[in-house]
């Protein structure tokens, strides 16, 4: 690991950019300085005014941690097809999530912003209506906007559908104790996808963004029994995939109520269900083939978080609780069909924004923290967070990723550092390090709270039918999002650095 005493803490503020109007002029200068084709040229180029701007894919598989997959090294091959995909295209190795679970992420996925100090999601909440949206940005630059999604969170009830020309939405009719996961699975997804490309047919003037969201590593895991050779072959307990089982695996100390094999149990389904979506993901890709033609077309596939078996000193499983790299590590994948290789540096889902932005040719929106991926460097900094109800910004769930170390808020308010690749706690080691970067999550909450100063102005819950909290609870939502235990709240200035009794490598003391 490179010496993090001898990186100068990069501040988790917007980038400079040259604002659009200058470019706009330097384009014009540019072209009007450019010699005119002569005949013989004009009949093998496009016309100037031809709009050949790639199609844009962006998809997200939910729930997707990236030391499940074979492509990061994990040892049963769950998704060889996404591997052999991957391989001519971008692999981004340290790329993090906003938060631990999906709203906030999404979020800053379509904004190109880290997540919102204080911003509390309720059950019923629609997405805000008062900060820029990528969907609806992408739109006004001219693309023709399709999304396909399976989360509850995407649906028209809560806003999902905004900036979208088509929007395809799967979700199950109600709460069901049983096997309903076949409900919102890519493979109805994808079938009502292709429907909504050919009916009516994509207008071939126009580049696409298609966003696509998946869901099968969330629970309730229940892959079909063609996915199922990593499960126990003997095991006779309660998670065959019925959703009312998962139930159980809320709160602390979950190993202490599961049976012998639950666990081994759990994580096999769970790579069942990554196995499933690696054959969808390449029917995906064949139907962009089919169907988003004439032009080239730029792969973006990532995860909003990760999930939780039993790692972390509260013993939690699935996601929306804690900072770990279980939950904050997520796969990134950018395919243009051109470059390829693998990219060491920490990158965000911010980034992403930016990256899809500057590839449309639309203008950025001012104050973003996003940058292109193509300008990955060490030494960038990633705020990681969820907010609790009844706590301010820094006694929320709370972490800045740098580099190989990730600095978290802990419970009772004090903070710690660990390496990212080991788990090793150095908290005695940088302590110079650990100070940076917690000073780093003040300014984030201050210019956080510049931009929106009450999260609660603004708030628009939706009018779904009276189920919609019973559906909340079938996928694990509706407790994380009502959690009142949110303990001491704490203001801006933080004294809980710890104290410097041992130099760091590159310091004098």
């Amino acid at each position: 690991m490179k010496d993090p005493g001898a990186t100068m803490c990069a501040d988790i503020m917007p980038a400079m950019r040259m604002p659009s109007s200058i470019a706009a002029v330097l384009v014009a200068l540019i072209a009007a300085c450019s010699p005119a084709p002569s005949d013989g040229d004009s009949e093998e180029r496009a016309p100037a005014s031809a709009d050949r701007r790639p199609h844009i894919v962006l998809i997200v598989c939910d729930t997707l941690r990236a030391d499940h997959l074979d492509l990061h090294g994990y040892a049963r091959s769950t998704a060889p097809l996404l591997r052999g995909w991957a391989s001519t295209g971008m692999v981004y190795d340290e790329a993090t999530a906003p938060s631990n679970w999906t709203r906030p992420s999404i979020q800053s996925l379509f904004t190109g912003r880290h997540p919102i100090a204080d911003q509390i999601f309720h059950p019923g909440d629609r997405w805000r209506t008062d900060v820029h949206w990528l969907p609806e940005l992408l739109q006004e630059a001219g693309y023709e906007t399709v999304a396909a999604t399976a989360n509850l969170f995407l649906g028209a009830d809560f806003g999902g559908s905004r900036g979208f020309d088509r929007h395809v939405h799967t979700e199950f009719d109600r709460a069901q104790p049983g096997h309903w996961k076949h409900l919102i699975a890519a493979e109805g997804l994808l079938t009502d996808l292709e429907g909504a490309l050919t009916a009516p047919p994509l207008d071939d003037d126009r580049p696409v963004f298609l966003y696509v969201h998946l869901m099968e590593p969330h629970i309730p895991y229940d892959p079909p029994a063609e996915y199922r050779s990593w499960c126990p072959p003997d095991y006779d307990g309660p998670f065959d995939g019925r959703g009312a089982a998962f139930g159980a695996l809320k709160g602390d100390n979950v190993d202490e109520r599961l049976a012998a094999g639950d666990r081994e149990q759990l994580i096999g389904l769970y790579d069942g269900e990554i196995r499933r979506m690696d054959d969808q993901l390449q029917r995906l890709r064949k139907m962009v083939a089919k169907h988003l033609g004439g032009r080239d077309v730029l792969t973006v596939l990532t995860a909003d978080h990760g999930e939780a078996f039993g790692e972390g000193p509260s013993n939690r499983y699935t996601h929306g609780w804690g900072m770990g790299p279980e939950l904050l590590h997520v796969p990134l994948v950018v395919h243009d069909g051109r470059e390829h290789g693998r990219v060491s540096a920490r990158v965000g889902l911010v980034d992403i924004f930016t990256t899809l932005m500057e590839t449309a040719d639309a203008e950025l929106p001012d104050d973003i923290d996003g940058l292109p991926l193509r300008d990955a460097q060490r030494g960038r900094e990633y705020v990681s967070y969820k907010a609790l109800p009844g706590a301010t910004a820094l006694s929320g769930q709370l972490a800045v990723l740098r580099d190989d170390l990730r600095a978290e808020r802990h419970d009772d308010g004090t903070w710690g550092l660990f390496r990212t690749d080991t788990g090793e706690d150095v908290t005695e080691v940088y302590p110079r390090v650990l100070r940076d970067m917690i000073r780093s999550s003040t300014r984030w909450a201050r210019a956080s709270r510049e931009r929106l100063p009450d999260p609660e102005a603004g708030r628009e819950s939706n009018s779904a039918g009276g189920d919609l909290f019973e559906k909340l609870k079938a996928l694990g939502y509706a407790d994380e999002v009502t959690d009142e235990s949110a303990g001491d709240e704490q203001g801006d200035d933080v004294d809980t650095e710890p104290k410097p009794e041992q130099p760091e490598p590159g310091h004098d003391g």
